[in-house]
């Protein structure tokens, strides 16, 4: 974009910077709105095409484009450099819609363990799958490291134009690659302590998806660890070989926009290893899981070596149904020094089993776990150590040959074989098929550790339940709406989800097993297998489509909010790495300019600043920036009655609530005496120390609040209309008189019942930050009632707060409805507030 000539910070006339103010909050509105639309795209109840994704980043890019020149017209071109960050979003997302492979955020080697679900394009699906299976269940995987494409992408700019396999194994590697890789292999064998060598293996951009790319790329097994880096330029050199180019070009794939990636694994010391395939994949009608197994590491078994083939149940206890005991006259052993050899099996051992019956069975329930969250039929690549101990090494998609169709079985079918338990209540906040033990998660009450694939019930859709649903295989909630924070998770994760059923946790007993059916939004007692089966035989084509995926990675590029804290030195332009943080920046920059200017005492200058007289110790000015005060004749004071403001209403009947403002003041122990007398006024610079008075930015339907109370400080920012996708309400604290133990304590109370309420909430020391969005009306002025008593319930709470314990019984009054410091017994005796 073009900006004008003047960059200096400029005066503006205060009613332009008013109209400006109130176009920028409908600009945050509608691109929030418009964003959150586009996250529940991700639910696969809708189908789109490419030019939905044109037009949205088209959208998106113009509306942040005016962001910053609604921002800047409101600060005097203060902002201008806001440009730069939009211009580094809008670059990411259209290398998004171009099929450029993304840089895992030009890392050169990320740990499993920070690998997420998103960073395919990065890392190849094999590392993401592994990660995910680290995440989600109780899963024995190996740690590891990914180099990834961007590393890929370097390696073959130093080679040099006309790149082939040759010219990669000639090509010394880049020194910053090489350092990367020896760090990361010293990390990993300091956490894989028993480690004698490293698995190091492709992981291909567009690897084991529909393409899985078998036998294509290297694998080099053993390998010592000062051999690592030539280990990873030899798996990068086998993507640019022949067979590797002819097999691309066979399915209309090219080298720039897949890339090579390379995972770095421990050997494990097997004593068997194979391939799992949790339906047959000749005949996938059959109700039996496949084992090929073999002594040894698994080459074997991926080689087409000699091998011993277990077919089983898919129904527990899986029971044995065949099996073929081949002669094994050899094994594939870890060789001294590093490789692999083959060693002589015994003669007498030559015909037993590869595994136990226990073993299978084991096996059988681990790849019908990872299934059921996973929500795909799997290959699985595993391995038996000495100690029995079961380690998954790789997990993919089951690839089936062509088969006829699988049948279609209607509702009225299904409905009339199983019993109906909930039909047609509430919203599908994620759609696919699950099925489970009924797990119900009381009200209030963080996640506790939840079993793998159960069904996950609870009265509300909040993100305290956010660690349960990755291991989830379906959510069904009372109430909560799709656009919730829990919606958003469910849809990451690709869990089936029905929320505001109305009356799941009276229907269904803990412990039964039911089946979600979240295509059709009916819940079946027992599992329904024919619904079970047609989705592993068919996954939802949206999820595979290239558009989903594209849809996926642009939204990281819009959705995540970074910047909650603006104390933080982080909080400015160049910290915005999202379109998300572009908006909250420009809000929280355009409320600080207009309230800075506020003086010290009385009127200051501006007829559109007044005091709120509200009855409670709390002096309190309102700025209203058109329509949040009633018309007519009033002066320099006004009550609640002249309020026109809709969501300051609300809160000040909760602030006002009879017994809710404490007027006494707190007695200090001796503790807390001393670290309030160090701590001093300095805290008035914790939230960039620029509004010295408590001020409310209001029109009709938005109110922006800034209080310093003490030692500590609220900010609260809500918008409230009667479309849910316009509404938020974001509630920063921080601060406090005592000791950071006590103050800290207070945060978290204070951020446990934001996040039993819904919101999405962020801790750390006296820190918290909560946010709700895409909320009904109703809901929503309710929330401004409770954030108003909360308000005045916390006021120098931290003072009281001088174990766990008191914290519990404060934070169990509050929910009851309980209303100030008296409720305590051993503490009412210090009951009081801040002044």
């Amino acid at each position: 974009m073009v900006w004008p000539f003047r960059s200096r910070p400029s005066r503006v006339d205060p009613q332009v910077r008013f109209e400006r103010f109130r176009d920028l909050l409908d600009l945050n509105a509608s691109l929030l709105r418009r964003i959150a639309e586009a996250e529940e795209m991700l639910g696969g109840e809708f189908v789109f095409d490419r030019q939905y994704l044109i037009d949205l980043a088209e959208e998106l890019s113009h509306g942040m484009d005016d962001v910053v020149v609604d921002l800047n017209a409101v600060c005097g071109n203060r902002y201008l450099s806001l440009t730069d960050a939009v211009e580094r979003v809008r670059s990411a997302i259209r290398a998004d819609l171009e099929g450029r492979p993304c840089s895992a955020d030009a890392e050169l080697v990320l740990p499993l363990s920070r690998i997420e679900a998103e960073m395919d394009c990065g890392v190849g699906a094999k590392a993401v799958r592994l990660a995910e299976l680290r995440r989600r269940l109780d899963v024995n995987v190996p740690p590891g490291f990914a180099v990834t494409v961007e590393a890929w992408r370097r390696f073959v700019e130093a080679a040099g134009p006309g790149v082939d396999a040759a010219k990669i194994l000639a090509t010394p590697i880049p020194r910053e690659i090489e350092r990367a890789i020896r760090r990361a292999t010293a990390e990993l064998a300091r956490e894989a302590r028993e480690a004698s060598g490293y698995a190091v293996r492709s992981s291909a951009y567009g690897e084991d998806g529909e393409r899985s790319f078998a036998g294509q790329f290297r694998t080099l097994l053993n390998v010592p660890a000062e051999g690592v880096p030539a280990a990873w330029r030899e798996v990068v050199a086998s993507f640019h070989a022949p067979a590797a180019e002819v097999y691309r070009k066979r399915h209309g794939l090219d080298a720039e926009t897949s890339g090579m990636a390379v995972l770095v694994l421990p050997m494990i010391e097997a004593r068997a290893a194979g391939v799992l395939y949790s339906l047959d994949p000749a005949f996938p009608d059959a109700d039996r899981i496949v084992v090929a197994a073999a002594p040894g590491l698994g080459l074997t078994a991926v080689e087409g070596g000699a091998v011993d083939r277990f077919d089983l149940s898919r129904e527990a206890p899986h029971p044995l149904l065949a099996r073929a005991i081949a002669e094994k006259r050899e094994r594939t052993v870890p060789a001294p020094g590093g490789g692999t050899r083959r060693e002589e099996i015994p003669e007498g051992e030559r015909r037993e089993p590869s595994l136990t019956e226990k073993d299978l069975a084991r096996l059988a329930r681990l790849a019908l776990r990872i299934e059921r969250v996973l929500r795909f039929a799997v290959d699985l690549e595993w391995a038996v150590d000495p100690e029995g101990t079961l380690h998954v090494l790789q997990v993919r998609p089951l690839l089936f040959p062509e088969h006829d169709p699988v049948p279609v079985v209607s509702v009225e079918e299904t409905r009339r074989r199983h019993r109906v338990l909930l039909e047609g209540e509430g919203e599908i906040a994620c759609r696919g098929i699950g099925a489970g033990e009924v797990v119900v998660v009381p009200a209030f009450e963080e996640c506790p550790r939840f079993p793998a694939g159960a069904i996950l019930v609870a009265r509300e859709a909040t993100p305290l339940l956010a660690p349960c649903v990755a291991r989830a295989g379906g959510v069904l909630t009372d109430s909560g709406g799709t656009a919730s924070h829990l919606g958003t998770v469910a849809r990451e994760f690709g869990v089936p989800a029905i929320f505001g059923t109305g009356r799941a946790t009276r229907v269904l007993a803990p412990g039964t097993v039911v089946t979600v059916d979240a295509e059709e939004g009916i819940v079946y007692e027992g599992e329904v297998r024919e619904l079970l089966r047609r989705q592993l035989l068919t996954p939802p084509p949206v999820e595979n489509s290239r558009e989903f995926r594209i849809l996926r990675k642009m939204l990281r590029r819009i959705a995540p909010l970074n910047l909650v804290d603006p104390s933080a030195r982080t909080f400015s332009p160049e910290g915005c790495r999202t379109y998300h943080d572009v908006l909250r920046f420009a809000h929280e920059k355009a409320v600080e300019s207009l309230t800075e200017a506020i003086g010290r005492h009385g009127r200051s200058r501006n007829p559109n600043l007044v005091r709120l007289e509200l009855g409670v110790p709390l002096d309190l000015y309102v700025l209203d920036t058109g329509g949040g005060l009633r018309p007519g004749p009033r002066g320099d004071r006004i009550t609640p009655a002249d309020l026109a403001c809709v969501p300051l209403k609300y809160l000040v009947e909760g602030l006002t609530e009879p017994g809710v403002w404490a007027r006494s003041p707190s007695d200090l122990d001796l503790r807390g005496f001393m670290s309030s007398a160090l701590r001093g006024a300095a805290v008035s610079s914790t939230v960039g120390g620029k509004v010295e008075r408590n001020v409310a930015v209001v029109t009709r339907d938005y109110v922006n609040l800034n209080l310093k109370l003490g030692y500590h400080f609220n900010v609260l920012n809500c918008r409230l209309r009667e479309d849910p996708g316009e509404n938020h309400l974001f509630f920063f604290f921080v601060g406090g008189v005592t000791e950071m133990e006590r103050r800290a304590r207070r945060a978290a109370l204070i951020g446990w019942l934001l996040s039993a309420r819904g919101y999405t909430v962020e801790t750390r020391g006296d820190l918290v930050v909560g946010r709700l969005a895409h909320v009904p009306a109703e809901k929503l002025a309710e929330e401004m009632r409770v954030a108003g008593r909360l308000i005045g319930f916390t006021r120098q709470l931290d003072v009281h707060l001088r174990s766990d314990e008191i914290a519990e019984e404060y934070m169990r009054a509050f929910l009851e409805g309980k209303t100030g410091p008296e409720i305590s017994s051993g503490e009412s005796a210090d009951a009081g507030g801040e002044a």
